[in-house]
């Protein structure tokens, strides 16, 4: 049972959403935010509400000095950049993160 979403890992709304994924049916790709704090996490949450952002464990894979990031889908990069500033955070609390089959590249803002 997946504790931050109450469904079960794997679920139909797992899938739909494109959780685990790097892209979705509508081409949308998936982006991680990584932060250093789990403030500046929650606030990115609530900043990027309309998005309908996943609140994640950080992956293994990537170097954060919080435990929590926030997943996203977007059209692309520039979007994606755009929704980053959306946060009101300073660029210097957070890293994004493009995700690609349980891989995370960082991408240059």
């Amino acid at each position: 049972m997946d504790k931050m979403q109450g469904t079960p890992q794997g679920s139909a709304r797992g899938r739909a959403s494109g959780e685990g994924h790097g892209s979705t049916q509508d081409g949308r790709c998936a982006y991680l935010l990584a932060f250093d704090s789990t403030y500046a996490a929650l606030v990115a949450q609530r900043a990027l509400a309309k998005y309908l952002p996943h609140i994640i464990p950080t992956p293994r894979q990537v170097s954060a000095g919080c435990g929590m990031s926030v997943k996203f889908f977007a059209r692309d990069v520039h979007q994606a950049q755009a929704i980053r500033r959306e946060t009101g955070l300073d660029e210097d609390a957070s890293t994004l993160y493009a995700c690609s089959n349980e891989s995370y590249h960082a991408v240059s803002c």
